[in-house]
């Protein structure tokens, strides 16, 4: 069912009366990039907040339930300020509008990378709060990223990028590629929180502080996805060095919390940042394919060439190979 605008205005001043005591006076939609929920900007007597209507009421309870949480860890994400009785919609502690992505473009990386720094240790603290207490059954649309996540993602790439952009590669088959991806994954979830889309432009700054928001997709996943997700975001400009160097903070931090060491995490972290490269492909082709205006055609080149920055360190043959061809396939239909 879709809501008219009148029942979401009036859910919205439902909860800010709860929260501020008052109407606002004040409402300016926001961008919500390839999400269907709808974000606005509410303005009035008590100041200003973010309020979120979506349908998907699963959605909503991880990200409030996650809220909670993290709040009760001492981790830095926005506090919840009302929630509808439907809950289909929250309103949400305004942090502005600075997000890490958006002070790099400004600042430049050199100014930047103090946060960068920052943010991989953060990292940490969120994953590992998903070994103490952590409520995995409040994770939507599962607790687990397994076998049906995988081949969904997969599936993706294949159907938007491989067959409907003329990029087919013959060789892999979408079962075969689920079956090598999904054998890196178990051996490597260990019952970590996995972000699943830690990147600059979820990451907020106020008053110098990180804040770290659109975590609801998180779920119980190997630790080095959310670390790739950020390295090789198309919102990040560094290179393989400080890649290494952020790598080595995020691991020493933890070994320090964990006390355990990262061999394992380390070894396989380029078939994992490989996995996480295929799923950003596919979907930008897929958001092409919904609103080709959006320009997330564009994005894939940088994330082909991250892609082959790894041919290098891939050790799983045949996923080595997989990634050889798609980039040879991308030179020669671009050259």
């Amino acid at each position: 069912m879709s809501y008219s605008r009148e029942i979401i205005l009036n859910a919205l001043r439902l909860m800010h009366r709860e929260a501020f005591g008052c109407d606002f006076d004040g409402i300016s939609p926001l961008r919500a990039h390839s999400s269907e929920r709808k974000i606005f900007r509410l303005s009035g007597k008590g100041g200003t907040s973010i309020a979120v209507y979506n349908e998907n009421a699963a959605e909503n309870r991880a990200y409030t339930g996650f809220t909670e949480f993290f709040l009760s860890c001492d981790l830095s994400v926005p506090k919840i300020l009302a929630v509808s009785g439907d809950c289909l919609a929250y309103l949400a502690e305004d942090l502005g509008d600075m997000t890490l992505h958006s002070f790099a473009d400004e600042r430049g990386t050199e100014q930047a990378y103090g946060y960068y720094r920052a943010a991989v240790t953060d990292l940490v603290h969120f994953q590992l709060s998903g070994r103490s207490g952590f409520d995995f059954s409040l994770c939507y649309p599962s607790s687990l990223f397994g076998m049906k996540i995988i081949a969904g993602d997969i599936a993706k790439f294949s159907e938007y990028y491989l067959v409907r952009l003329g990029n087919k590669l013959n060789t892999f088959s979408e079962s075969e590629l689920t079956r090598l991806f999904l054998e890196i994954v178990e051996r490597n979830t260990t019952g970590c929180f996995m972000y699943r889309d830690f990147q600059p432009r979820n990451i907020m700054i106020r008053d110098g502080k990180l804040f770290y928001i659109d975590f609801q997709s998180g779920m119980n996943g190997p630790a080095q996805y959310d670390l790739v997700s950020f390295l090789y975001s198309g919102s990040i400009s560094i290179d393989n060095r400080q890649r290494r160097e952020l790598s080595e903070i995020y691991f020493g931090e933890f070994e320090k919390i964990s006390d355990k060491k990262t061999e394992a995490l380390r070894d396989d972290l380029p078939e994992i940042a490989l996995l996480r490269l295929v799923q950003v492909i596919g979907s930008y082709s897929f958001v092409h394919s919904r609103n080709p205006e959006a320009g997330t055609l564009a994005k894939i080149p940088k994330a082909v060439s991250n892609i082959g920055s790894l041919l290098t360190v891939l050790k799983e043959g045949k996923l080595k190979q997989f990634a050889g061809e798609l980039c040879e396939k991308f030179r020669s239909d671009h050259s």
